[in-house]
């Protein structure tokens, strides 16, 4: 953390502590959120678990779990600019298990309790990006992403994956087309917003996401905001 605009940096995070970062995030009380474990892994590379949503009240001192502790990996926290006690998190799952906290989840209450509002089409469907429209604090866009890596298998896609929105604050969604990749086509995504207008973006496959092997040279990823390093689970 810097104090002084990046001329000096210190730590703000316990060095005992996991150090797998998938997205950090600021509320408009000041709150600081960092939601753990890498959600974008690489084809083969080792990739870390993190142990959930954490949150700061004075400036990065001291932290608190704020649960979803079986995330796996977080990729995005959003706050309500109007309303801090309003967060959504994007949460991706583990690469090696299914099920656990997938899937986008919102609080009203600051953290002291989670809703799943968006789930999966399967166990390995997870969020890697969840935003809130500037304009319109019941227009909310959410990413979805199939993967799963097992000893001798690679999936990055698949009919789970796609570019969700919601008109009423998270309680109905529907997945986006006007251009965008069918489901069941390998494809990276993500969205943004600026006071004006949001975009979504994609990169597709036209055929439908193969199964990688650990001797494959290359593997579909999906793009999000958050980068970092996750725990193995025992």
């Amino acid at each position: 953390m810097s104090r002084d605009a990046g001329n000096r940096f210190e730590p703000a995070w316990p060095d005992g502590w996991t150090q797998a970062m998938g997205a950090v995030a600021t509320g408009p009380d000041g709150t600081l959120y960092a939601g753990t474990g890498e959600v974008n892994p690489g084809g083969g590379s080792v990739t870390y678990e993190g142990t959930g949503l954490y949150a700061s009240r004075d400036g990065g001192r001291s932290w608190r779990s704020l649960g979803l502790r079986d995330s796996g990996a977080i990729g995005a926290i959003t706050v309500d600019p109007a309303d801090p006690k309003r967060i959504f998190v994007a949460a991706a799952g583990s690469l090696y298990n299914g099920g656990g906290d997938r899937g986008v989840y919102r609080s009203t209450d600051g953290g002291a309790t989670w809703q799943r509002i968006l789930a999966g089409a399967n166990e390995f469907t997870g969020a890697t990006e969840v935003l809130i429209d500037p304009r319109d604090a019941d227009r909310l866009y959410a990413v979805l992403w199939d993967h799963r890596r097992t000893p001798d298998l690679r999936t990055y896609g698949g009919v789970g994956s796609g570019v969700f929105r919601s008109l009423d604050g998270g309680a109905t969604w529907a997945r986006l087309a006007g251009g965008l990749p069918a489901a069941g086509r390998r494809w990276a995504g993500s969205v943004w917003a600026s006071p004006s207008r949001t975009r979504t973006g994609s990169t597709r496959s036209s055929t439908p996401p193969p199964a990688r092997s650990p001797a494959s040279t290359a593997a579909a990823t999906a793009a999000t905001p958050g980068r970092g390093c996750r725990t193995p689970r025992s």
